[in-house]
């Protein structure tokens, strides 16, 4: 109940943090996740962001709608990759001070000594759990 409480209020900071630009704290990530590589499957973006194949499904359609992101149909074979659009590349700049200020929110919330708690329990996770 201590995990899913932490969860819900720490992404309850950030999705109030980018509700100005019309996105989720989990459609920001998804942007920055494609944009790092360049062009990603949504199998693999999924693996990235640990996100279930409905979430992710339902996501990315929304930041297709909001022309954020483009499918690109393959050359050959049935795998469609996905990259950020021209207008997804316009909004990243706004991003980033907005997560910072979530960040500063999450910190404060969760002082020093918890905020690396928490940075150091995620990482592992991560680790052990991406392939």
């Amino acid at each position: 109940m201590r995990t899913r409480f932490l969860n819900r209020t720490i992404n309850s900071i950030y999705d109030e943090a980018f509700r100005e630009l019309g996105i989720t704290a989990s459609q920001a990530n998804m942007l920055v996740a494609i944009l790092k590589d360049g062009e990603l499957s949504p199998t693999r973006l999924g693996q990235l962001l640990n996100i279930e194949k409905s979430t992710l499904s339902r996501n990315l359609d929304r930041l297709r709608k909001l022309e954020l992101i483009e499918i690109i149909a393959p050359d050959s074979g049935r795998t469609h990759s996905v990259q950020v659009s021209k207008a997804g590349n316009e909004l990243m700049p706004r991003v980033f001070p907005l997560w910072q200020q979530a960040q500063e929110t999450v910190h404060q919330l969760l002082g020093d000594e918890g905020a690396q708690k928490l940075k150091s329990s995620a990482d592992l996770a991560r680790e052990k759990l991406t392939p």
